[in-house]
């Protein structure tokens, strides 16, 4: 073996393990784990909207009579 295959091969030894380190970040993996979906208590799920209070209350008050 001589000198510029050692260092050949030490090179490609660096080069592999820097990419092997910095691919392994935190919060990465699966996506479908960390998913959230909408279930209620009793793991059933919501079949009702949410509730959005986008105008002040008289005027939703107004809008229900009418």
């Amino acid at each position: 073996m001589n000198m510029s295959f050692k260092q050949l091969l030490l090179g490609f030894c660096l080069i592999f393990g820097l990419s092997m380190l910095s691919s392994c970040s935190k919060k990465s993996g699966c996506p479908a784990e960390t998913a959230s979906n909408n279930v209620d208590k009793n793991d059933q799920l919501k079949t009702k909207p949410g509730k959005s209070n986008l105008f002040p209350k008289d005027i939703r008050k107004k809008m229900k009579r009418n």
